[in-house]
């Protein structure tokens, strides 16, 4: 919901985000080839933020979440909440053999190993390699 639309390269496969944690602020989070097209179409020059309400405002997260993500899983009759994705995202990618540290990037988890942390270094197309193998 924080992703504003001049963060996101859609040429280049990846936005800027995150907002939590050291290691998750304004990080590089690669765009699947597979969704590329649904957020090329989401994208309005109109409004500041890539995900907005009806208004093109940005979408706050209670409104997402009670409008919008719960409605779903009750459709859906499942029963999760929008951080279970993130379990779900690493155990893919884990299952598809995807650098570990690729993934920590990509979430934002900070490296806890001073050869990771410090001297390691993932490019985007390091990132995009690792996320299209899902």
């Amino acid at each position: 919901m924080e992703v504003k639309n001049e963060s996101v390269q859609l040429d280049e496969r990846y936005f800027r985000g995150g907002f939590k944690t050291e290691a998750g602020t304004n990080r590089v989070i690669p765009i699947h080839k597979k969704i590329h097209k649904l957020i090329e179409n989401r994208m309005d020059p109109n409004n500041e933020y890539l995900i907005t309400n009806f208004e093109g405002s940005k979408l706050s997260y209670y409104v997402y979440y009670h409008e919008k993500f719960k409605k779903i899983m009750q459709q859906l009759e499942l029963n999760h909440r929008p951080h279970d994705c993130r379990h779900t995202f690493a155990t893919l990618m884990d299952n598809a053999d995807a650098n570990k540290l690729s993934i920590k990037r990509i979430m934002g988890h900070a490296a806890k190993d001073i050869t990771d942390k410090v001297y390691t270094h993932k490019d985007i197309k390091q990132l995009l390699m690792a996320i299209d193998r899902l």
